[in-house]
């Protein structure tokens, strides 16, 4: 069990492990169940997913998942995989590293592998994941690194190319061809997160949020290339800003108009001004001890020389900026169900184990109650990316115990009790 955000273009640290979509979530049986079912399911204490044993039958695994094995640089990519979920409930999985998509039809049986085209039927040599669905018909897909954003058909058929200024953590489709997107760019001196509102037919966008904080460069000890992002949900016609380490909830209407806030009732533990100093000189001690005496990582001695003293520098500005305590974050995952209930899922406090603790926030914004997820038959991989839920069912990519082969399986989960 563990919980993963894979971006090819970040580290993978425990912040990145804080970006987060918001999903839709289980319901009790194969039908759909009311809101008040769901937050009494929830109530119960403990939730328990149930693979439907009629979904996705017939797949001979090890061929529709044979990039599962792909690795790059002794690093195991082929387990990145993410899912979208088409109104039609079809489904694309993205293979990382890969320019090709597999289609599932809506049994979850395996349909075929396309790519992304021009207009004239010519294949794109290097593509993004697929992300969503944007009015009904259009897909969309991560940020690629010069900035631009491919939306295409259903069938991968390319339609316009928006651009952007900075790379995404997160984007969702909002109402009236919206979209919100996570963001992140950065300086010599900073790193920035953000929020930002997107018009799909003016590709005109907006930020409406905004955290900064100290770079430290490639190579030097510590190096963190992300900070906290926030994450983002479509509620109704508003976005829902969820700021994990602010402990707070805001809302905005889809000009950017903030419209609410509401704080999170429970909190991690306050870090001491005193004990983030401690952290911060510790880092620094290690830049400082870092030796440069030959070429590291295709950097030349010059380019980590200023890596060095760049980092060290911005270091400092942090450090001298430290005044008051800041809450440790202690929540991995939020979620949103299909009744627009929010689920905070917590880091998990026993290794290996399968059990999830979550905190559930009836919608808008009311506390509820505490609850755990757990899981006997797959090890559950807690990941906005590989879990999407609609109507009654969990649709997610997960690992199947025991499995003698591949353990990758699309799978459609329900919610029980015990």
């Amino acid at each position: 069990m563990y919980y993963s955000f894979h971006k090819k273009r970040v580290k993978n640290t425990p912040m990145n492990t804080l970006r987060t979509a918001l999903l839709s979530l289980l319901l009790l049986t194969l039908t759909p169940v009311t809101a008040q079912k769901l937050l009494d399911l929830y109530k119960s204490g403990t939730v328990k997913l149930v693979a439907d044993p009629t979904y996705a039958q017939g797949n001979d695994w090890n061929t529709v998942f044979s990039t599962y094995r792909d690795s790059i640089r002794d690093s195991h990519v082929g387990a990145r995989k993410s899912l979208v979920l088409l109104p039609d409930n079809s489904v694309i999985v993205n293979n990382t590293y890969r320019n090709f998509y597999t289609k599932f039809d809506a049994q979850g049986r395996f349909v075929k592998q396309f790519n992304l085209t021009t207009t004239k039927g010519k294949v794109f040599k290097k593509t993004e994941p697929i992300l969503g669905v944007l009015d009904q018909n259009m897909l969309f897909c991560a940020i690629d690194d010069p900035g631009n954003m491919y939306v295409v058909n259903n069938n991968g058929t390319w339609l316009k190319t928006l651009k952007f200024t900075f790379m995404d953590r997160q984007i969702i489709a909002l109402p009236q061809r919206k979209l919100a997107v996570v963001g992140w760019t950065l300086n010599d001196k900073e790193t920035s997160s953000l929020v930002s509102l997107v018009d799909y037919t003016t590709n005109t966008q907006k930020i409406i949020w905004e955290r900064r904080k100290a770079r430290i460069f490639p190579v030097m000890p510590y190096y963190l290339f992300s900070i906290e992002e926030p994450i983002v949900a479509s509620v109704g016609d508003k976005l829902m800003v969820v700021d994990v380490k602010a402990g707070e909830m805001l809302l905005y209407d889809l000009n950017g108009k903030r419209l609410g806030q509401t704080p999170i009732n429970w909190r991690g533990e306050l870090i001491s001004v005193e004990a983030q100093q401690a952290k911060l000189r510790k880092t620094m001690e290690a830049i400082e001890k870092f030796p440069i005496d030959k070429p590291r990582d295709n950097y030349t001695v010059e380019e980590l020389t200023s890596f060095k003293s760049q980092s060290l520098a911005n270091l400092q500005r942090e450090l001298d900026n430290v005044r008051t305590p800041i809450v440790e974050p202690s929540v991995a995952t939020v979620i949103k169900d299909s009744d627009g209930n929010l689920l905070f899922f917590e880091y998990p406090k026993t290794k290996n184990g399968n059990n999830f603790h979550v905190w559930v926030y009836a919608n808008g914004g009311e506390f509820v109650c505490e609850s755990t997820f757990v899981c006997d038959d797959y090890d559950l991989i807690i990941n906005p990316d590989r879990m999407v839920f609609k109507d009654g069912y969990l649709y997610s990519l997960q690992n199947l115990k025991n499995a003698t082969d591949i353990p990758m399986r699309l799978v459609r989960f329900k919610l029980t009790l015990p």
